[in-house]
């Protein structure tokens, strides 16, 4: 048996968690320039159901006419919802295979400007306040501080990792759970990610996506995750650890 040496340090902040790296990588971040992004492109999960994935996700949609489709589960049977407020899920799925069909699809009953809808809202959605009511009970007994006081404010349907970004018309996306190598990819459109299984940035133009996918492309980026010795845990790619990358644009002011 022979001993193998390896350098940890503090990446990037002195309170940082150590990295650990064999001696060959160990300066190869000496001159890593942070990503720069817009602060409303602030790495993020994805949506948050707190233990409702059978009321929000769907295995099945069908498009019914311009405004509704058909969507069903295991334990949803096939129902009528206003298809505005249905979006494509991502999945493994989309990864492995570099497949842009989804899969599974979530439902938000939210405004683009990501508020919740009020409930005059969808009271006028008649198909999606029968739906919200028939599991009622179930979504305003779940769990978690936060989900609670808006459930407290009479918004039993609210979800978590919902907001304006999530409406953005561009989002890099990566699988931030369970993995060992880091695939950022672009998604274009209403696709939603899954609470801790996928991570993102949400940006504005193709341009800035394209952008920003190729710094993160750097090899050094999947070297920074692998020097914290998460790989293959639920910790691999989390927004926390990708933000240690990134530096904020500042934003300038103008008089005209």
């Amino acid at each position: 048996m022979k001993w193998v040496d390896y350098f940890s340090k503090p990446m990037f902040h002195p309170r940082d968690p150590l990295s650990v790296f064999s001696d060959p990588l160990s300066n190869s971040f000496d001159n890593f320039e942070f990503i720069s992004i817009k602060k409303d492109s602030v790495p993020r999960q994805g949506v948050n159901t707190c233990g409702a994935n059978h009321v929000f996700f769907f295995d099945s949609y069908t498009e019914v006419d311009e405004v509704n489709c058909s969507v069903s589960n295991k334990v949803v049977s096939e129902c009528l919802l206003p298809k505005k407020y249905v979006f494509p899920l991502i999945t493994s799925h989309n990864f492995k295979n570099g497949s842009l069909s989804p899969i599974k699809w979530v439902l938000l009953p939210y405004n683009t400007n990501g508020k919740a809808l009020e409930l005059s809202q969808i009271r006028r959605e008649k198909k999606l306040e029968s739906y919200l009511i028939s599991h009622k009970e179930i979504l305003e007994n779940r769990k978690g501080v936060m989900l609670n006081a808006l459930i407290k404010r009479g918004n039993w349907w609210s979800l978590l990792g919902v907001g304006d970004y999530s409406f953005y018309p561009y989002k890099i996306v990566w699988e931030a759970y369970g993995r060992t190598e880091f695939h950022p990819k672009i998604f274009k459109g209403g696709w939603q990610a899954n609470q801790s299984l996928q991570a993102f940035i949400p940006v504005k133009t193709m341009s800035e996506a394209k952008r920003i996918l190729g710094l993160l492309k750097d090899k050094r980026v999947e070297e920074y995750l692998l020097s914290l010795k998460m790989e293959g845990t639920m910790n691999w790619a989390q927004p926390g650890k990708i933000k240690k990358l990134v530096k904020f644009e500042e934003e300038t002011m103008s008089l005209f």
